[in-house]
């Protein structure tokens, strides 16, 4: 795995393990989500892949792998209680099958278990953000008009 460090595999619903070695100020060093692919009925595609998100510090970026091979990334880089999220990407021959969405719903759960707000500079985040509202309040409130993220009430 390119030297790549594994955490412990929990269920994409659970909340992430963080026992096992730690990381820089007792985070763990590296994170990993198990979720299920249940993919729309397209040919070729396989239900019930064995899809994973994991934390790869050492290259500032999560990795979605699907049986093992990496299919996908968010990069990221921490700064204080602060994890800026610049850019994901998915193979775009697996496109429309919710791996992007593993991978952020990931990515957010990691930073929510290690207490961190976000800056969703990825315009694929930030959409995610805006479809699922119990995740807005990993951006700052200060930060989230900057996002398009303020809140009806304002």
């Amino acid at each position: 795995m390119n030297g790549a460090r594994r955490g412990t595999h929990v269920p994409r619903n659970s909340s992430v393990s963080v026992e096992g070695r730690r990381g820089v100020a007792g985070l763990p060093c590296c994170d990993s989500h198990r979720a299920s692919a249940t993919a729309p009925r397209t040919e070729g595609w396989t239900k019930n892949m064995d899809t994973t998100v994991v934390d790869v510090p050492e290259k500032g970026r999560f990795e979605v792998r699907i049986d093992g091979r990496v299919v996908g990334l968010a990069s990221y880089h921490v700064d204080g209680g602060t994890m800026t999220l610049p850019h994901t990407e998915v193979d775009p021959s697996l496109g429309g099958r919710g791996i992007g969405t593993a991978l952020v719903a990931g990515v957010l759960d990691a930073a929510r278990e290690r207490g961190l707000h976000v800056l969703p500079y990825c315009s694929f985040v930030r959409h995610f953000i805006q479809e699922h509202p119990d995740t807005v309040d990993l951006v700052a409130e200060s930060d989230r008009p900057h996002f398009g993220l303020a809140t009806a009430d304002r």
